[in-house]
């Protein structure tokens, strides 16, 4: 019931009217006004005034209306955090964003001239944009690595997960230089 935004006003007018009845409560329990000052005024409201009769049956509607809703909220699609959506015809499809970092990461550990991959997913409505953070080898032409991996990513992720891939980011972070083994 809170997940819209008359819901979420309907619950909180709830809450109002029900503070002002536990406030009133309190303040006749601890005798702040006499009972027969609240029997009079009850006396000199409710005889007869149509008017006070159907607000107060309103308010007494609405407050059994807000706590059944309240009591039952009925079934609630359960939705998974960090999770993208893909819809087919038999129904939803839901991959983590740290599957898909690591389908991504599969994809560029690939190629030998790449030896350190870090990467992010950013989730957009209609597909995804993959930010990789690489780390190469020296003697790489990194205009040609980067399509290459650009492409390979792209593909690979579509293909295993079926979500759109947008884009495809690369930051070169640093290069590698190769161990020399020591001979001795």
């Amino acid at each position: 019931m809170k997940d819209t935004v008359l819901g979420k006003i309907i619950y909180y007018l709830f809450l109002v009217l029900v503070l002002l009845i536990s406030v009133w409560l309190f303040v006749f329990s601890i005798g702040v006004i006499p009972l027969s000052e609240i029997n009079s005024y009850i006396a000199f409201y409710y005889d007869g005034n149509w008017l006070v009769n159907l607000i107060t049956a309103l308010i007494a509607v609405f407050l059994f209306v807000v706590c059944i809703k309240l009591m039952f909220p009925g079934q609630k699609k359960r939705t998974f955090s960090g999770a993208l959506v893909k819809n087919t015809e038999l129904g939803v499809i839901l991959v983590s964003i740290g599957t898909l970092n690591n389908i991504a990461q599969k994809a560029v550990r690939k190629f030998d001239e790449v030896k350190d991959v870090k990467s992010n997913i950013i989730s957009e409505m209609d597909g995804i944009t993959i930010q990789l953070k690489l780390m190469i080898m020296p003697d790489v032409i990194i205009p040609d690595i980067t399509k290459k991996i650009q492409d390979e990513v792209k593909e690979y992720v579509e293909g295993v997960s079926g979500i759109n891939v947008k884009e495809v980011q690369i930051f070169i972070d640093d290069l590698t230089h190769p161990q020399r083994s020591r001979v001795e």
